[in-house]
């Protein structure tokens, strides 16, 4: 049997540590208790099993009665998820609510383990180095599970998606691919790339399955509900402006709030911009959305332009960075999804470039999961708002870097041999 090198019992201990905190910070600190946002979408599932009027689930008011009725301490809503999340928690609704909050810890503790044989089967690195990439995302992981939240799960169904695909199941990799877009819209950017690269057939199946989706929608809701949701919710999701929440928040970490906070006054949660002008935040964040498009357009060219294969992976890897880059608002857990990103990115680029390359992506990368916040708030009451949005600026920053060194890999075309 060989014994470990220094490198291989480094990378277990920092494993053991990464693990630890997640068990510390993730489970063991609301075994106890139901977070805030499980309830949301738990008692949304519970409320279409048992055939009440599912039409109020957009009704903030209605839905905290209800989450008041039931016994949950916390406020919560149902107005930021698309009809269709109703759905997701129904095989837990067979639990009561505690009980149904463990099991989905528990679930995501052993999703963390089988992700990581994923990426293994996906990108052939050694099991114990993809288990170190899906645990340096830090409270993005931790968050997600203490949260009750969705988007472990939705990693799991990207790189099925993603995998199934490489293995010519185009059918079954489209209906995944449907499945993300119509629970939570940002897959859509790694879509993208497949119609760029001319994946029609898998386009074709992703659109059949789509309009499927909004068919079952319609069977099972009714239509001023889904109506209402397209109306009056989506394009207010888009412009980052949620019910029951600060517009103006710095937890919201975007570029949107952050030119918000700027240049946009408001009587209630921000009484003093730095200038308060409505044209200036709009023309700012085009220019900014056009100029991140444009870079990432660029890159992708120079890329094509040198090598000869791994054109969706390029396309993923941009577009799926400049995607976290322009939402329009975001959480800790979002940046679970920049797995899928950064993993492809790492793959293509690891031979092409020095190693320190690589480690300082996997630092920017890591460390939007580690950020101090109430540190940077602090200082950012004293030296100003620029210091209170670090995790925008280091996603901001990734982005701008990586274009940067795969243009450079694209035109010295070098391969550096790794052992």
């Amino acid at each position: 049997m060989n014994s470990l090198n220094k490198v291989d019992i480094i990378r277990l201990v920092i494993i053991l540590i990464l693990l630890s905190f997640v068990t510390i910070k993730g489970v063991i600190g609301s075994w106890n208790e139901i977070p805030s946002d499980f309830p949301n979408y738990y008692l949304s599932s519970k409320i279409f099993i048992e055939n009440n009027d599912i039409s109020k689930l957009y009704d903030d008011g209605w839905f905290n009665e209800r989450l008041k009725k039931d016994g949950y301490e916390s406020r919560g809503k149902f107005s930021s998820f698309p009809p269709i999340t109703s759905l997701l928690y129904i095989p837990l609704t067979v639990f009561k609510p505690l009980t149904a909050y463990r099991v989905l810890v528990i679930f995501n503790l052993g999703l963390i383990f089988f992700i990581a044989y994923l990426i293994k089967r996906i990108i052939q690195w050694k099991y114990l180095n993809c288990l170190l990439i899906i645990l340096l995302s830090g409270k993005a992981l931790v968050y997600n599970i203490l949260l009750g939240q969705f988007y472990l799960i939705l990693l799991l169904l990207i790189l099925l998606a993603y995998f199934f695909e490489k293995e010519k199941l185009n059918i079954l990799s489209s209906g995944i691919w449907s499945f993300c877009f119509v629970v939570k819209y940002f897959p859509i950017v790694f879509l993208f790339g497949y119609f760029i690269e001319k994946k029609f057939s898998l386009i074709k199946y992703f659109t059949f399955w789509t309009i499927g989706f909004i068919l079952l929608q319609l069977i099972l809701f009714d239509f001023e509900f889904i109506k209402y949701y397209f109306a009056s919710i989506l394009g207010s999701h888009f412009s980052g402006n949620l019910s029951m929440q600060n517009p103006f928040a710095y937890s919201f970490q975007s570029w949107n709030v952050f030119l918000k906070n700027l240049f946009v006054f408001d009587p209630i949660y921000n009484l003093k911009p730095f200038l308060n002008n409505v044209f200036l935040y709009e023309s700012s964040l085009w220019i900014l959305r056009i100029s991140t498009v444009f870079i990432g357009g660029y890159t992708i060219y120079k890329y094509k332009k040198a090598f000869t294969s791994n054109f969706l992976e390029i396309n993923i890897a941009i577009w799926g960075l400049a995607g976290m880059v322009l939402l329009p608002v975001s959480a800790t857990y979002h940046f679970l999804i920049l797995i899928f990103p950064i993993l492809i990115l790492i793959q293509l680029l690891y031979d092409k470039m020095p190693i320190w390359k690589n480690v300082l992506i996997l630092l920017l990368y890591s460390s939007i999961g580690f950020i101090p916040y109430s540190v940077f708030n602090s200082i950012g009451d004293n030296l100003g708002i620029v210091f209170c949005f670090p995790r925008l600026f280091i996603i901001s920053l990734l982005y701008l870097i990586s274009c940067y060194f795969v243009i450079i890999v694209s035109t010295n075309n070098i391969t550096f041999k790794r052992v």
